[in-house]
């Protein structure tokens, strides 16, 4: 522009008196050229660009206003000559009008929005203060780097009953009672508790916890109504799964015979069968073996965790009796074909 607009300009306005009249011929002249001049952007962002000179030295041009997207004013000095009375300078004002390119802007948006989410998802993870420690402790103990990713990503979740189960990973392998191989299958195993009649225990979170054999068979039975009644009546109610303690003298025929069959097909001890022959299942052995689980889960899990697996309660108004149900939700139990 400097090169080849203003030296013509220079030179129109030597030979003629610079009154208005001849800013504006001159200024009429050097737009008509203007429009010839094809403007592109390097991006295709800009579907068309249109210059026109404005104002020369101090002499304002009346033109059409631009209906564009954007305009840039560029201020334009030129001097021709060394500095002496021979030579001649002049300033002027051009603005740049241009009208935006949707299409391509539009592309160039997802496409920075996808670079900024990918740059994001690149970034390390923030880890919390839990995540942090079962980290250090993962470090302290000798595990691989991929293999503590392993864990950290499985157990991502900051629930309370993912955090608790931090705090019971940190315990267990600080006192050295959680090995490495029981850790990694604690890392790859689904949030559910998955019951073994053949040998009296269940697996939580992939840490199989093994329990007296008669209290077992009681769990499984809460264990099985939770399952089955959800199978039955399937719905968006979950309010399924309790048992009503039985009334003294007043068996439950359906779990007596749930219990007799765990019992006598699993190697259930036969003082437990012949008591349920004869008198079925009655409410304090209910309440005993309920009793012995929670002990049994506490004393691997802790208090908080075994909570999870334990049984919440609810009063029959009708009878004063308390109804009993697994808090584990039906999906996440897991039970062998009777």
């Amino acid at each position: 522009m400097n090169d080849r607009i203003m030296p013509g300009i220079i030179e129109a306005s030597r030979y003629s008196l610079m009154d208005e009249a001849t800013v504006v011929t001159i200024a009429e002249q050097v737009n008509n050229d203007l429009q010839s001049l094809s403007l592109q952007s390097w991006l295709g962002t800009l579907s068309s660009c249109e210059l026109q000179l404005r104002a020369i030295e101090n002499t304002a041009i009346a033109s059409a206003p631009a209906n564009h997207g954007f305009s840039q004013h560029l201020q334009v000095t030129h001097q021709t000559g060394q500095q002496d009375a021979l030579s001649a300078s002049l300033s002027a004002s051009f603005t740049l009008d241009c009208l935006v390119a949707p299409g391509p802007v539009l592309s160039m948006s997802f496409l920075f929005a996808a670079f900024v989410t990918a740059l994001i998802a690149g970034l390390p993870r923030a880890y919390s203060p839990q995540q942090r420690q079962l980290l250090n402790v993962l470090s302290d103990v000798g595990l691989e780097w991929q293999d503590i990713q392993t864990v950290l990503t499985h157990l991502q979740k900051n629930d309370t009953a993912s955090l608790q189960w931090y705090d019971f990973l940190i315990q267990r392998i600080q006192s050295g009672s959680l090995s490495v191989e029981q850790l990694m299958q604690s890392a790859n195993a689904s949030d559910c508790i998955q019951f073994h009649h053949d040998r009296q225990s269940v697996s939580i979170r992939g840490i199989e916890v093994p329990l007296s054999r008669t209290p077992y068979f009681y769990y499984a039975l809460y264990a099985h109504q939770r399952h089955d009644d959800a199978q039955r009546n399937f719905s968006a109610c979950d309010d399924n799964g309790w048992i009503l303690n039985p009334a003294s003298g007043r068996a439950n025929p359906e779990h007596t015979r749930l219990l007799l069959n765990l019992m006598k097909t699993h190697d259930g001890h036969q003082k437990a069968i012949k008591e349920l022959e004869a008198h079925g299942v009655r409410a304090k052995t209910m309440d005993q073996n309920r009793n012995k689980v929670k002990e049994e889960l506490i004393k691997v899990l802790g208090e908080s965790v075994a909570e999870q697996y334990l049984f919440e309660t609810r009063r029959d108004s009708r009878t004063g009796r308390n109804h009993y149900r697994l808090k584990t939700s039906a999906t996440k139990i897991i039970l062998p074909l009777l």
